[in-house]
C-alpha cells in the first residue's frame, strides 16, 4: 500500500544528536542529486550514496543532520535539470523521531478538516478485501470512501493545530494484514513575515537585494520553494525565487545580467512594486508589498 507523499514538502521529526535521515530513490546514483533540509531554517546537508540497494533494486542514501534540527524535509532531484523524483519508489523517511510524538511520515495540512488520500493494491496476491479499509485518527475511525479503485478518502473533522497520530490498516483476500501509521500535522497559522526590503517609499540603486524576515514558529516551517516575489515596473512583471538563510528569505538583484527577465539584471531607474508571497510548508501564505524607486547613483 502506498501513502500519498511530496518530496520537499512533506516533513518528518526526528530525535537524538547526529539523526540519520534515509533516503531511497530509483534513479541512477550517477544523475541523483539528494538533500535533507532543516525544514525551520533551510539549511541544507547532502546525502550520500551508502553503496547499498534494497530489495526492489532502489539506491540507499543516508544523511548525518546536527542535534539542533528537529524536523526535516527531502529533496530528491536528477541532478541534471533539477527534475523532483516522485515516483513510488523514491520514498523518504529518517530512521528516528521525536520521543512521544505519534509515528511515521508526517503531512502537513493547512485545515482542520484534512482529506486523506490513499492507494490500496495487493499486485500479483489475491487482492485487497476493500471491506477491511479502515482509517484511524487519534484513535477514531474514520469513513472511507471507495471513490476510483485503488484510490480511497477519508476525511478528518475538527482537528486542532498540531500532530495527531494516524493509520490505516487493510487486509488481503487470503487474510494477510497491514497496518501503516503516520502523522497528520494541522497548521492553520500563516507565517510571520516583518522588515520587507526595499522598504515602502525606498530608493535603491541598480542592483538592490530584496528581502525579509521569515518566521513560523511552532508550525510547519517555511517553505523556500513555494515562496516568491512577484516584482513589477507597471509595465512587466516576474517571479523571483529567492532563498532561505537565517530566519530571512532574499533575493540579490545581480549586477550582470543571468536572464532577460526584470531582475534577472540590474534594473533600470524607475519606479517598482515588489509582492513577496511567504508558504509555509502546510500552505499557509502570507503577503507583504513595498513601492520604491531605482535611481543611477
Amino acid at each position: 500500500m502506498t501513502l500519498p507523499y511530496n518530496i520537499g514538502v512533506s516533513s518528518w521529526l526526528l530525535d537524538g544528536p547526529q539523526a540519520t535521515v534515509t533516503v531511497v530513490t530509483t534513479a541512477p546514483v550517477s544523475a541523483s542529486c539528494v538533500r535533507v533540509f532543516d525544514a525551520v531554517t533551510g539549511a541544507a546537508t547532502a546525502a550520500s550514496y551508502t553503496g547499498a540497494s534494497d530489495s526492489g533494486g532502489a539506491f540507499i542514501w543516508t544523511a548525518m543532520v546536527p542535534s539542533t534540527v528537529q524536523r526535516v524535509r527531502i529533496q530528491a532531484s536528477r541532478c541534471a535539470n533539477g527534475t523532483p523524483l516522485t515516483d513510488r519508489r523514491s520514498v523518504s523517511y529518517p530512521l528516528s523521531r521525536v520521543a512521544g510524538a505519534p509515528s511515521g511520515p508526517t503531512y502537513w495540512f493547512n485545515s482542520a478538516n484534512p482529506v486523506i488520500a490513499f492507494t490500496a493494491t495487493d499486485s500479483g496476491g489475491s487482492g485487497v478485501n476493500f471491506e477491511s479499509i479502515a482509517a484511524v485518527v487519534d484513535g477514531l475511525a474514520l469513513a472511507v470512501g471507495p471513490w476510483a479503485s485503488p484510490s480511497f478518502e477519508a476525511q478528518a473533522r475538527g482537528l486542532a493545530d498540531g500532530l495527531h497520530g494516524a493509520s490505516i490498516s487493510l487486509a488481503d483476500n487470503a487474510g494477510n494484514s497491514t497496518t501503516v501509521p503516520f502523522t497528520i500535522a494541522v497548521d492553520t497559522i500563516v507565517p510571520v513575515v516583518a522588515n520587507l526590503s526595499p522598504a515602502e517609499g525606498d530608493v535603491t540603486n541598480a542592483s538592490p537585494k530584496i528581502s525579509l524576515d521569515v518566521a513560523d514558529g511552532t508550525g510547519s516551517g517555511i517553505n523556500p520553494s513555494a515562496s516568491r516575489f512577484i516584482l513589477t515596473n507597471r509595465v512587466t512583471a516576474s517571479t523571483l525565487r529567492p532563498s532561505l538563510n537565517a530566519g530571512a528569505l532574499s533575493y540579490q538583484v545581480p549586477l550582470t545580467a543571468v536572464g532577460a527577465n526584470l531582475g534577472e539584471g540590474p534594473l533600470p531607474p524607475g519606479f517598482y512594486t515588489v509582492d513577496a508571497f511567504i508558504q509555509d510548508l502546510a500552505g499557509n501564505e502570507s503577503h507583504l508589498s513595498a513601492f520604491f524607486t531605482v535611481l543611477l547613483f
